[in-house]
């Protein structure tokens, strides 16, 4: 498997899409909990993103399935980084019976992957925070909320990308190109079929963004109430301590002081 850097890649061809794993464990990876399978197109910044139960190869590959017929264009090309989850013989036979070129990025480089780690950022832990997600009233809940959040971002949230980069003396000078959404930069880049322009101008004037975001508030708010209603209770594994609640860890950390 080809291993690829930023400086490689063609950012003005669509098709060629970075994915990654968002842990949602809390203060602590003991036993399972929810990831968020997030993807995005190198050259559109059309994102993607689906909730899996667990961390296994199985439900990854199950998760690009759901998520493969969302983006408006064919995947040409995915490159997750070096975790087992993705790299494994079970992904690489799914890209290669669907004509996925597949590669990867080089171990502990981050930048290598600067496009999805951004929209783990801006779209996963900005929208979900940093709770602990672990029950299936939480996984079909994050689920509901990148369903609307895929619409919101995509259509309505424009975004800049680094047009040039040149040192100047000791500074480094950055121009940009005009803002656009996901949505505008993939009309405008005559790599989707006009059937499929077609069926995103529809989708487009069927939106409301107004709406689209208080549903997204709406969202949040239950998972909110789910999340308190289990309890804030920290897991962690047996090797460590029992576990602790939050109000409890506070009360240790006043006596501490």
């Amino acid at each position: 498997m080809p291993v690829k850097v930023a400086a490689d890649w063609d950012t003005s061809e669509i098709g060629n899409v970075q994915v990654d794993l968002v842990a949602h464990c809390g203060r602590s990876t003991g036993e399972d909990y929810i990831h968020t399978l997030s993807a995005v197109d190198i050259a559109s910044s059309w994102w993607e993103g689906q909730a899996i139960a667990v961390r296994w190869q199985q439900e990854t590959k199950a998760g690009l399935e759901r998520m493969r017929p969302l983006f408006p264009f064919r995947i040409k090309e995915i490159h997750p980084d070096n975790d087992s989850v993705m790299i494994n013989d079970l992904l690489w036979d799914w890209c290669r019976e669907r004509r996925i070129k597949m590669s990867r990025s080089r171990p502990y480089k981050k930048n290598d992957n600067a496009w999805i780690e951004q929209k783990n950022w801006t779209h996963v832990r900005k929208l979900v925070g940093y709770r602990r997600y672990d029950t299936t009233s939480e996984l079909k809940l994050l689920n509901e909320i990148y369903a609307v959040a895929r619409l919101y971002r995509n259509f309505f949230q424009p975004a800049i990308k680094l047009r040039e980069k040149t040192r100047v003396g000791g500074r480094i000078k950055r121009k940009y190109d005009k803002a656009q959404t996901p949505y505008e930069r993939l009309l405008a880049s005559g790599q989707i079929s006009k059937a499929k322009q077609r069926q995103l101008r529809a989708q487009y004037q069927a939106l409301n963004p107004a709406e689209l975001r208080r549903q997204l508030e709406q969202l949040r708010h239950r998972l909110e109430e789910v999340g308190h209603a289990k309890g804030d209770v920290v897991h962690k594994p047996a090797a460590h301590g029992p576990a602790i609640t939050i109000s409890g860890w506070r009360g240790r950390r006043r006596r501490m002081r």
